[in-house]
């Protein structure tokens, strides 16, 4: 199963602890489950505390550099570790990663794009920044670790090839590795 767990689970401590004893119970009847997570809430309240003001376009993130600090801040290490930390608890083997170790999801940076605001029905070009798409696929270390004991726990980051990190929505990171896996299940939550 590849469960995808948005931020706003993860930022509800009772949720996450209930979350985490489902996954072990599926665990523990032998249904090799990985968790990919999103963040983005997590990531606004950083970026407010650190005196940047989060940008979106349509509910669309604009990922610039300090923004892109803040992702890697928030997905790859709090959020990650919060998620990881809850699955100890409950004696999961949960490992840690993101979208670019062992190029899991390799991405390239998301063209500049026009979009037509509903409301106003007016168009502009938005550059999304380090924003990715997904270019390819590849769960072998995925798999290696989950027929090994291991419980993946993937942020929604991944790397271009050239050594640029690029922030991807965790559903369409999610949606990507189940369909890599052939997964029975792809539960979005």
């Amino acid at each position: 199963f590849v469960v995808k767990l948005g931020g706003e689970l993860v930022e509800r401590r009772e949720a996450l602890v209930s979350i985490a004893g489902d996954l072990t119970l599926l665990s523990l009847v032998g249904v090799r489950v990985i968790v990919v997570h999103g963040g983005g809430p997590q990531a606004d309240k950083l970026s407010e505390r650190l005196g940047v003001t989060p940008q979106h376009v349509q509910g669309r993130r604009i990922t610039d550099d300090q923004a892109l600090e803040v992702a890697k801040m928030v997905f790859a290490g709090s959020i990650n570790l919060e998620v990881i930390s809850a699955l100890r608890a409950r004696g999961v083997r949960a490992v840690g990663l993101s979208g670019a170790a062992g190029d899991i999801i390799r991405a390239e940076r998301r063209p500049p794009r026009t979009m037509t605001d509903p409301v106003t029905g007016t168009s502009r070009e938005v550059d999304f920044g380090h924003v990715g798409d997904v270019r390819s696929v590849d769960t072998r270390l995925l798999s290696l670790m989950s027929d090994s004991g291991y419980l993946p726990v993937v942020a929604c980051l991944a790397g271009d090839g050239e050594g640029n990190v690029l922030n991807i929505n965790a559903d369409t990171v999610a949606a990507a590795i189940a369909a890599d896996l052939k997964a029975e299940k792809l539960l979005i939550l």
